[in-house]
């Protein structure tokens, strides 16, 4: 019975190019470890209905450069007022704030200081996953404005890694060009990084010839790591592919005065 409940996350890994033994995962127990690792055990759905987490089914991320923080990702998206969830984190109340993924051997690379080596960021566990595994060592941010909180401009985790004089790739998913939001969120992390002494570029995936989106994770399982190399080379600063997608040329200034 075991094996059919977790053959949805073996395949769910898959898609991401993953194997069970190269990502952390859990499978809840029970209600009493939705509440205390969540604070909370169902959500409402954009019709006021009750959607019990243990029902739905899901698989705990946990993060290993912050024991005790697990995020949820669920087995079928959930419908609510503010949009589609597939991933649930922790209550505020729970004493956690944004915590970046950060896996050790990515962790032991920016506790080094060496400049020379680069470090990737993205959007989501997984993608950080495969691409750390492919030799792109990778943070994984659970959202792209989820590299600051409330407290703080830049997360601490964040600032305590050797970033200064490194070269950060920034790498979201390819649908980019037509999310504002996300092109705010991407110059905003590279003007945190710019003040942190560091040279951020970005890297801008290509959709699939059928408009399908590309994650990092969805790039390196469709193309391999070689192609991926050649778009690394082809990065920029990320105000230029900015302009080309048509912002405004004030956008920056605009968001260093926030």
């Amino acid at each position: 019975m075991r094996k059919i409940k977790l053959n949805w996350i073996h395949i769910d890994l898959e898609l991401s190019g993953l194997k069970s033994e190269d990502f952390n995962y859990e499978v809840p127990k029970d209600v009493y470890e939705l509440k205390e690792r969540l604070g909370f055990c169902s959500l409402r759905d954009k019709s006021n209905n009750t959607v019990w987490l243990m029902d739905l089914g899901g698989y705990w991320i946990p993060y290993p450069n912050n024991p005790g923080y697990f995020r949820l990702k669920l087995k079928s998206p959930i419908e609510a007022d503010d949009g589609t969830v597939k991933y649930l984190s922790p209550k505020k109340t729970k004493g956690f704030g944004n915590i970046p993924y950060v896996l050790p051997e990515v962790q032991k690379l920016a506790e080094n200081y060496s400049p020379n080596k680069p470090i990737f960021i993205t959007e989501g566990e997984k993608k950080a996953a495969k691409a750390t595994l492919e030799g792109f060592p990778c943070i994984g941010l659970s959202g792209v404005w989820c590299f600051k909180d409330k407290e703080s401009d830049f997360l601490p985790q964040l600032e305590a890694m050797n970033l200064k004089h490194r070269t950060i790739y920034i790498v979201f998913d390819s649908d980019i060009g037509n999310k504002v939001g996300v092109q705010h969120a991407e110059l905003r992390l590279a003007v945190e990084l710019i003040n942190r002494g560091s040279k951020p570029l970005s890297i801008r995936l290509p959709n699939e010839e059928n408009g399908n989106k590309n994650g990092f994770d969805d790039y390196l399982v469709r193309h391999g790591s070689e192609a991926f190399i050649e778009l690394v080379e082809k990065a920029e600063p990320t105000i230029n592919p900015l302009i080309a997608e048509g912002r405004n040329k004030d956008f920056g200034a605009e968001v260093a005065k926030e």
